[in-house]
């Protein structure tokens, strides 16, 4: 029975071990400080709290009936914020 249980575990830490690499190397780097959000579609609240810090708005215009929000990026692009 001691014997069953030790070769039985090691595999299966093998695929553990092996499955939280694979998953290390998917998440990949979250360091970059270029925003993915930059296509016109939404984005959370905190992204325009963040780009007002910087500076980097250059309009908004709230729509009180729909709660959201049409953002211009002092680059031009525009980005929609849904409360």
């Amino acid at each position: 029975m001691n014997r069953f249980t030790r070769s039985a575990l090691f595999p299966i830490l093998i695929v553990i071990i092996v499955a939280m690499v694979i998953s290390f190397f998917i998440q990949g780097d979250d360091t970059s400080t270029e925003p993915i959000y930059r296509a016109v579609g939404t984005a959370p609240t905190d992204v325009l709290e963040r780009d007002l810090r910087r500076g980097q708005v250059a309009g908004v215009v709230v729509d009180e009936s729909a709660d959201r929000a049409l953002v211009t990026a002092s680059s031009g692009e525009e980005y929609i914020v849904e409360t």
